[in-house]
């Protein structure tokens, strides 16, 4: 798939006309563990599904296009996909991290960090990350906008600074999904999503995403995951691709909503603050005023 088609275009003709044996618009469901080789010691390229299966192949080809990426890895959940960005960093890597975290990704990092395995340093501001960056650090990982806060980084900037460190760039992309951020054309090294949110969007799939180009980084990563096996089920795949296809509406419609919320919720007496980027769906935070004022329920 051109990573040069509009990234509407490409959600839109997700997995369509990808069954060359039959020609289906929709990519089929392909639940078998196993496969047949034509002759002894020759592939079709599939031979165990948790080593590859073709409908995971079909939404892995949709994901690092919408990237602008060469590979991507669809994952189990958000945090296997965590987990198997940090699986090629050797053991003692410094990271430099946003401290305003994902509970998730914290309490990993944190159990992680007390086993040995890596030392993590956070910063609060930008400005702060710069400072650290001039530092001893082999890997800077980017929330942006970050959970709950919402605060922003230029990831740009700062993996410019990283690379002239030496440091790999990783960014969790989340909250913006491809629609209003690709990190990989500003310099990212890997890029991850909990899928389970906006990517997939129906609130029925569990699968997270790790994207790269580099060659070198996709292979340790495509051994990794193989070998611990955190890999996406063929009807998860499917699904995927399934909630791909409206990914853009979604998250313009979920930014005109949550527009419409905010502008409620910031003229009512009982909150003090909103935080929120403008872009993306309700992951805004509130900070409410003690108030016997009670806030009226909005859809």
């Amino acid at each position: 798939m051109s990573k040069e088609l509009h990234i509407n275009t490409i959600l839109a003709q997700a997995g369509i006309k990808s069954d060359e044996a039959t020609g289906a618009l929709v990519t089929p469901l392909h639940f078998s563990t196993t496969y047949q080789h034509p002759e002894f010691g020759q592939s079709t390229g599939f031979d165990y599904t948790r080593t590859k299966n073709p409908t995971r192949s079909k939404a892995e080809e949709v994901l690092a296009a919408i990237e602008s990426a060469d590979y991507a890895l669809a994952t189990s959940s958000g945090m296997s996909a965590i987990v198997l960005a940090f699986s090629v960093f050797p053991v003692g890597s410094k990271v430099l991290a946003v401290r305003d975290l994902y509970g998730g990704s914290f309490r990993w990092f944190n159990q992680v960090e007390q086993e040995g395995r890596f030392h993590f340093t956070y910063a609060n501001t930008e400005e702060e990350l710069i400072a650290e960056l001039e530092k001893d650090v082999d890997v800077l990982y980017i929330e942006t906008p970050t959970n709950p806060l919402m605060l922003e980084f230029d990831i740009e900037k700062l993996a410019k600074l990283a690379h002239a460190k030496g440091a790999k760039v990783v960014v969790d992309n989340t909250f913006y999904s491809p629609i209003y951020q690709r990190p990989i054309e500003d310099g990212a090294d890997i890029v991850l999503h909990s899928a389970t949110k906006y990517l997939a969007g129906h609130n029925d799939v569990l699968a997270g995403v790790v994207v790269t180009n580099s060659l070198e980084l996709y292979e340790k990563l495509f051994y990794n995951l193989n070998t611990t096996g955190a890999v996406l089920s063929p009807f998860d795949s499917y699904q995927l691709i399934r909630g791909l296809k409206t990914l853009s509406l979604r998250m313009e419609r979920s930014t005109a909503n949550a527009k419409e919320v905010v502008a409620f919720l910031k003229d009512s007496p009982a909150v003090k603050e909103v935080l929120y980027t403008g872009r993306g769906g309700s992951d805004f935070l509130l900070n409410v005023k003690r108030s016997e004022t009670r806030i009226p329920h909005v859809l």
